[in-house]
């Protein structure tokens, strides 16, 4: 998934996860790369409907970089959960967003 304000495209991805359903997990761990100079890591505990972003550097990532990636990946998470048919409860709901 690309972190741009144009977002991204579900239709390109949504193959990765043929016949899988990634709400079964407990934890997803994203390892992010931020401009090619720079790792982060994005954590989503789905039993919590919690979505964590970590940057070993402070301050390197702008704060609008964690929330515009946060917004991004449960973007992602309620297109997965309605192509997936996994129930309306995920498809519908409101993930916490944290920044560490």
């Amino acid at each position: 998934l690309c972190c741009t304000p144009a977002g991204f495209d579900y239709a390109s991805v949504r193959r990765w996860t043929k016949n899988k359903n990634i709400f079964s997990n407990d934890l997803m761990i994203l390892p992010v790369n931020h401009d090619n100079v720079h790792w982060c890591l994005v954590v989503v505990d789905v039993a919590a409907r919690r979505l964590e972003y970590f940057d070993s550097i402070e301050g390197f990532s702008s704060n609008d970089f964690s929330h515009l990636l946060l917004d991004k990946v449960e973007r992602y998470l309620h297109l997965e959960a309605e192509d997936k048919r996994v129930g309306a409860h995920m498809a519908s709901v409101r993930w916490q967003h944290c920044v560490w």
